[in-house]
């Protein structure tokens, strides 16, 4: 099974790393294949900009976010593992669902 983890933790000693290990050991024990996008490492730019020469329809066939939709189309699940900060998801994360889930 092909797994994507989206990972969205700027700290590499935090708690979210501590799962981000766990999870990574257990998909390598269960024999899966995965792959990890780590935002924070990827320097993702979550700004969403659309104007009068960039439409949001236009999102879906943007160069910059092209290897992100790659991977979550070879993906059969995916885990996202982040912190909850102000009762949400990270402005990094929100930006990976607005401009790749396009």
């Amino acid at each position: 099974m092909n797994v994507l983890v989206v990972y969205a933790h700027p700290n590499p000693q935090s708690f979210n790393a501590a799962i981000l290990r766990q999870v990574e050991r257990g998909l390598q024990e269960a024999g899966h294949t995965f792959t990890v996008v780590d935002l924070y490492k990827d320097n993702f730019n979550p700004v969403l900009v659309v104007n009068e020469t960039f439409r949001r329809r236009d999102l879906k066939d943007h160069p910059e976010t092209a290897h992100y939709r790659d991977l979550l189309r070879w993906a059969d699940h995916l885990i996202f593992i982040y912190p909850l900060w102000w009762c949400g998801t990270p402005a990094i994360l929100k930006g990976f669902f607005d401009r790749v889930l396009a």
